[in-house]
């Protein structure tokens, strides 16, 4: 799938104000999005603030929705305890997506997602992954987690390219650099996923799961002190 028209300046897709005409909404979306990009536990408690104000000032504003599921998702990946509930919660933030934006790429990568992670139907969701990015070649969302589903698949090669496509739209994204990690990882050149993971702590050096994945490589690696340290 080739990318189409101009660069995405923003790492989220859309700016502060697209999609709502509520100030309110756009503001609290805003002040989300630093949060979010940085990926450390007291980032993604402000965001879940942020994107779920943003959802009650505006009940239809899709971009925060898109947001607020991506925090569901990734939040012990970033630090935070165990979301109760959290399979349920992406299904029904999925399905508002669907509700208010059933045309939406990001609507289409949410579902990929719950057929992905939740649901265990890989190809439905390699499906809706594919119409997402039919949709919007650009779309950041179905970038990343398509990549990291072809991880899970042992389809290496495939994963990489999608996300360095993602990694171009938001080049400082921590997870963005451990997900490209385990494109080496899974083909166990762990020599070559270190330096993914170990860039994406440097980037974020409160984001735990970049230490984690650098501990599994050393481990790999019969490293044992540095693992120990990660």
């Amino acid at each position: 799938i080739e990318r189409r028209g101009p660069p995405i300046l923003s790492p989220m897709n859309q700016d502060a104000a697209a999609g709502t005409q509520n100030a309110k909404a756009a503001e609290a979306y805003q002040l989300g999005l630093p949060g979010m990009r940085r990926g450390t536990p007291e980032g993604f408690r402000q965001a879940l603030v942020n994107f779920t104000a943003a959802t009650e000032a505006d009940p239809k504003y899709m971009n925060a929705y898109a947001r607020l599921f991506e925090i569901h998702l990734m939040s012990e990946d970033h630090g935070l305890a165990l979301i109760d509930g959290k399979t349920e919660k992406l299904k029904r933030l999925s399905a508002r997506l669907a509700e208010i934006a059933p045309t939406n790429a990001q609507t289409h990568a949410a579902i990929a997602i719950v057929r992905f992670l939740n649901d265990w139907k890989w190809g439905e969701a390699e499906d809706e992954f594919k119409q997402a990015l039919k949709l919007d070649p650009n779309c950041r969302m179905a970038l990343t987690y398509y990549g990291y589903l072809l991880t899970r698949l042992g389809r290496a090669s495939e994963a990489q390219h999608f996300l360095e496509l993602a990694r171009e739209l938001d080049p400082s994204s921590p997870l963005i650099k451990k997900f490209l990690g385990h494109c080496e990882f899974v083909q166990r050149h762990y020599e070559k996923a270190l330096p993914f993971y170990l860039d994406a702590s440097e980037a974020e050096p409160s984001y735990p799961s970049a230490h984690y994945w650098a501990g599994r490589a050393y481990l790999a690696m019969t490293n044992y002190d540095q693992a120990l340290d990660e």
